[in-house]
């Protein structure tokens, strides 16, 4: 489905070709996904001092600023109603007055305290967006200590990142932590860490021990819900896994002993 969508440039999907480079000498082996792809070994002249070896290969990008509008258009125009509200338990949802005959749970996050899933945790990231035009692949990498290092190019900046600290829910901004990323973006893209700053973020994504997808009957005599499908606990694979996932919430829905089905 991603890839059909390259031809809806509203949709913020685009092609691209990059690196992800190893501290390793030995060259490593492809993992199976990224035998889906076009790929090979990274040659030595492409291999950034201090890195013994790497990958090249393609794959495309979603730039999420655009996707996100573009997919709620997509669901409003095939009849998706649309209603921003805080709920304080998943019954507010099930006892709905729309009298839902299934309920997603796709509450991320949230699910910590909504559902009192103790599995649940943050992973803070920690971005820098700079004005580098220059840019045209990404780039991947780690540290000696860990640290990553990613170079990720959009249509209206360069992300440079960043930071996966678990359990961390701290998120204000801290410029010192941009510009160690900076300079680690720098061992991958010389001159990148010269940019101009258009903004810094940070962000937490939805850890879990495994993701959350499978369905929960509801029990509630007095609402014509009968089952809760949940699916959150993505970690940073979110957009990765995202289309994969509906397609199995979909498969569960039109299991289940309900008149739902896809129209999407």
């Amino acid at each position: 489905m991603t890839k059909a969508l390259l031809s809806v440039p509203e949709a913020g999907i685009r092609e691209i070709d990059g690196y992800d480079y190893s501290l390793d000498e030995e060259k490593r082996p492809f993992p199976n996904w990224m035998t889906l792809l076009p790929h090979r070994h990274a040659t030595t002249e492409e291999i950034p001092k201090g890195y013994k070896s790497g990958w090249w290969f393609s794959s495309m990008v979603i730039e999420t600023p655009r996707f996100m509008p573009w997919l709620m258009r997509r669901f409003t125009d095939l009849g998706g109603k649309h209603e921003e509200r805080k709920l304080e338990s998943i019954n507010e949802a099930i006892l709905h007055p729309f009298q839902p005959e299934i309920v997603v749970n796709c509450t991320g996050l949230g699910a910590r305290g909504f559902l009192k899933d103790d599995q649940v945790y943050p992973i803070r990231g920690h971005v820098v967006r700079v004005n580098a035009p220059q840019v045209k692949k990404f780039y991947n990498a780690l540290t000696e200590s860990g640290e990553t290092i990613y170079i990720l190019p959009r249509s209206d900046c360069v992300v440079c990142g960043g930071t996966a600290q678990k359990g961390e829910w701290d998120t204000s901004i801290d410029s010192e932590e941009s510009q160690r990323i900076l300079e680690r973006c720098e061992r991958l893209f010389p001159g990148i860490s010269k940019s101009e700053v258009i903004s810094e973020w940070t962000g937490l994504r939805p850890g879990r021990s495994e993701i959350r997808l499978e369905m929960e009957p509801t029990n509630a005599p007095d609402s014509h819900c009968r089952q809760i499908i949940h699916n959150y606990g993505h970690g940073g694979g979110g957009m990765t896994l995202s289309w994969g996932c509906a397609q199995e919430v979909v498969e569960l829905a039109e299991k289940s002993n309900t008149t739902v089905r896809s129209k999407l």
